[in-house]
């Protein structure tokens, strides 16, 4: 039986070949010990890129929303904000729309009525795109946005959502959005590879070799190389509560690793009722935070315990958790450099973890 490494490595070999992706990293932790393990495959780019290693940094699009959820789920637990709080109490920009009386709670469940998404970027004037200053006008764009409903329980998948939290949560906590996930997150749990990359910070100690091309977009200058993909987050400076964050793919798995241990009651990152709660399925599919393994077709493969969470990234990234066999994987590609048709990628990340799952079973 070939170790999982072997086989994480040619299955990403084999999705680079296919031209699923340029290059592709891959992580897990199985068992008590938390022991992380990986596999890389690839290029930062389709030509002239540097070699994909296990430090490589990658765009995690809406992985951004578990450490978004992860930051609240703390801030909540230390009672410095509460999941019944609503929306239009610290968002005056919402107030005369459903949305206003969501709840964080309903937000973080993506049951706030939110549409999924709206191109919020195009109502950003060309002077503050790019800049912390283009929130204002996002948000103002978002008020105008028709919604998919009130907020009633039923789960509708909205990028809006959570960029109106990550506002939310600065304007309770009087700190931006990557400060408060830095404090609450990627700091407590060591996750030094995992950082928002907003244009107003010195970034120089990070090269341009240090990242994954994502894609090329014409009207931002070409390609994108250590920026984030998703427009309305770039419109907003790069940091905001559904995107913006870029990290290696151990540390994304550190983070699923620190859910395990949070459900086993072990360590203080959070308690295991408060994980209990964010892992549990809802009435209305989801949780808070996650979603969750399917019955038929899901991207974590047919290996996954049914109650595995997790979460995809736009990009071609992912983290799936089993409570029940204790591990994690986390898988990080830039599979949008190859374009954004949707299903090379829904192809590859069930036979990828399958494949891994089976090694990490020793079957």
């Amino acid at each position: 039986m070939q170790s999982p490494e072997r086989i994480a490595e040619a299955l990403l070999a084999g999705g680079v070949a296919e031209g699923v992706f340029s290059g592709a990293q891959a992580a897990w932790c199985k068992g008590p010990d938390r022991r992380l393990e990986g596999a890389s495959a690839g290029a930062t780019k389709t030509a002239g890129g540097a070699p994909i290693d296990r430090g490589t940094l990658f765009d995690v699009a809406s992985l951004t929303k578990l450490f978004t959820a992860a930051a609240v789920l703390r801030l909540a637990e230390r009672g410095e904000l509460a999941f019944g709080a609503e929306l239009g109490e610290r968002l005056p920009e919402l107030r005369g729309t459903p949305q206003s009386r969501a709840t964080l709670e309903q937000v973080l469940a993506h049951e706030a009525g939110f549409t999924p998404w709206s191109p919020l970027f195009e109502s950003v004037p060309d002077g503050l795109r790019g800049t912390a200053s283009g929130m204002a006008p996002l948000l103002a764009a978002m008020a105008r946005c028709a919604p998919a409903s009130s907020p009633d329980g039923v789960a509708r998948y909205s990028d809006l959502g959570f960029i109106a939290l990550g506002v939310w949560v600065e304007r309770a906590v009087g700190a931006s959005l990557d400060e408060v996930i830095a404090a609450e997150v990627t700091a407590p749990l060591g996750l030094s590879s995992a950082l928002f990359r907003p244009s107003t910070a010195d970034a120089s100690r990070l090269s341009a070799a240090a990242f994954a091309a994502t894609s090329t977009r014409s009207w931002r200058g070409g390609e994108i190389v250590g920026e984030v993909h998703d427009d309305n987050a770039w419109a907003a400076g790069g940091v905001a509560g559904h995107a913006g964050l870029f990290a290696a793919a151990e540390d994304v798995a550190r983070l699923g690793a620190a859910w395990l241990d949070a459900l086993g009651g072990e360590g203080s990152w959070l308690s295991r009722d408060t994980a209990a709660a964010a892992a549990h399925r809802r009435p209305s599919g989801r949780g808070l935070g996650f979603d969750f393994v399917s019955a038929e077709g899901s991207s974590a493969g047919a290996l996954m315990g049914r109650d595995g969470f997790g979460h995809l990234g736009f990009t071609g990234c992912s983290l799936w958790i089993d409570p029940e066999l204790g591990c994690a994987i986390a898988l990080s590609t830039n599979r949008v450099l190859m374009g954004e048709d949707l299903a090379a990628i829904k192809a590859f990340r069930p036979r990828f973890h399958d494949g891994v799952m089976r090694a990490l079973l020793g079957g």
